[in-house]
């Protein structure tokens, strides 16, 4: 489970410099800030499984 939650990080750095490039305001904030709570979420619920 290590590698899918590695693989999630770099997901949401390529997301976020993606959105940085394309548009450096605001919505790139809300984008960083929805993606990072989609990991948070994803993380916790996989860690969860994983330890039941």
């Amino acid at each position: 489970m290590r590698r899918l939650e590695g693989a999630l990080v770099i997901m949401t750095l390529l997301v976020l410099l993606m959105s940085l490039v394309e548009e450096p305001v605001l919505p790139s904030l809300l984008v960083y800030l929805g993606v990072v709570i989609l990991v948070a979420l994803l993380v916790f619920i996989f860690g969860r499984s994983e330890r039941n």
